[in-house]
């Protein structure tokens, strides 16, 4: 299976989830707000770099999940800021 298969089912997978996850949850104003949304992303890439056998996809994968923990701790950031502003 290819890294963008993977990708592809664990996509479908976590939709479906969400969909029932999320009853009754306060969405977030943006996506990219959302800590918790990045952390997820990087664990499910972190994931698939684990079923990888090509070492050079292999470290594609994490550097993304490097991105993704880099992407939550902004969003935290920006957080930190509407909170102190409010």
């Amino acid at each position: 299976m290819t890294a963008i298969q993977l990708v592809e089912r664990r996509s479908r997978r976590y939709r479906s989830a969400a969909r029932f996850a999320n009853r009754g949850a306060i969405v977030p104003d943006s996506t990219l707000d959302d800590p918790k949304h990045w952390q997820e992303r990087a664990e499910e890439a972190r994931s698939i770099a684990e079923e990888l056998k090509d070492p050079e996809s292999k470290r594609m994968m994490l550097r993304i999940a490097d991105d993704y923990d880099r992407l939550a701790a902004h969003a935290r950031a920006r957080m930190k800021v509407r909170a102190a502003q409010r």
